[in-house]
């Protein structure tokens, strides 16, 4: 009797009893009651201070992983793009935490985060994966200056041991927001776990690649090192595009794409701003020059600001949405079912 009033008793929040759907329901949109369509979740306070800080902490930790990858490579034409991942990877390791720490509520207790370590805390590895990434980036760039400054090859070594580890914890930070983002409750972003660290990790390295570029062009980098900047560039906006169509599926699917897609302000700005200016435009205007065989600093510039500014509005419009399903009950529900 037990057994069967269990099976046949209905959930909470559902008019259907659990053994009377169909199987296919749990993709589908909740259709169960609310509280007077009040929020289920609170809204994260997430703003332009942690826009920021996911922007700049991709474009660091990519930048590690490319300037690492260049040195091994071992070849002086290199050096310029090595150099100029190094400083942005250091300069953000800096930067990046900054403005993670002005979000804050309580700035003068950041330290908290490094008091212990948890295996099972996303948050907990990312601060200490940061902390190892700006360690390691430190001595890589210091030694590399070095070893310019004194022709010393211990200095070169040095700078190329620790860049490995650099680069790894460089590739998780690039990553780990992602990750980050998807661990919590709210709807759109949890529903994206599968592809939102790819999508970071895609973008990033788009970004980085623009960064380094524009610093390297500023040293004066030959055409011949930018072109392999820009093969990198088609490679990750291809991924990068792909990444999003992936995104847009899933969302359809789990039915929670209405913030991201349909909200006016958000879906325009997602559209127009992160797709179309962020990886169209770049794509566009390096293909022409390409095609063309023109060369322009100009347009290799416009591209790169392009680049780093979809980056930027990537994150931006992605933790609006968030805070949107967040207070939409029905997109709570729908992600809720089991």
């Amino acid at each position: 009797m037990d057994h069967l009033e269990t099976q046949n008793a209905p959930a909470y929040g559902r008019r259907t009893p659990v053994s009377l759907q169909r199987p296919s329901a749990r993709l589908g949109a909740y259709s169960g009651a609310t509280y007077y369509e009040r929020p289920a979740l609170k809204p994260s306070d997430y703003g332009q201070l942690v826009a920021a800080y996911l922007f700049i902490g991709g474009i660091a930790g990519a930048a590690q992983v490319i300037a690492t990858t260049a040195d091994l490579a071992n070849r002086s034409e290199l050096k310029d793009i090595v150099r100029s991942g190094r400083y942005l990877a250091v300069a953000g390791s800096i930067a990046g935490p900054a403005f993670l720490i002005a979000d804050l509520r309580t700035p003068e207790r950041w330290y908290n985060m490094l008091r212990i370590f948890r295996a099972t805390s996303t948050m907990s590895i990312g601060a200490w994966t940061l902390a190892a990434f700006g360690a390691t980036s430190g001595v890589a760039l210091a030694a590399d200056i070095l070893a310019d400054a004194t022709e010393r090859p211990a200095f070169r070594m040095i700078a190329r041991i620790f860049g490995l580890p650099a680069a790894a914890t460089g590739a998780i930070v690039a990553t780990y927001t992602g990750t980050l983002l998807s661990a919590t409750s709210t709807p759109i972003w949890a529903e994206a776990h599968p592809i939102l660290p790819v999508l970071f990790g895609a973008s990033a390295t788009a970004t980085s690649t623009a960064a380094i570029s524009l610093l390297a062009q500023r040293s004066g980098v030959s055409f011949r090192q930018h072109n392999g900047l820009r093969r990198l560039a088609f490679v990750t906006a291809a991924a990068e595009w792909l990444s999003t169509r992936m995104l847009e599926r899933r969302l359809r699917l789990r039915r929670v794409a209405q913030p991201l897609l349909a909200s006016p302000a958000v879906a325009k700005t997602y559209r127009g701003g992160y797709l179309v200016l962020g990886i169209v435009a770049p794509a566009v205007i390096e293909g022409l020059g390409w095609v063309m065989r023109r060369r322009s600093r100009t347009f290799s510039v416009a591209a790169a600001v392009a680049t780093l500014a979809g980056g930027y509005l990537l994150r931006s419009v992605l933790l609006s949405a968030g805070k949107t399903s967040a207070l939409r009950p029905v997109d709570y529900f729908t992600n809720a079912q089991p």
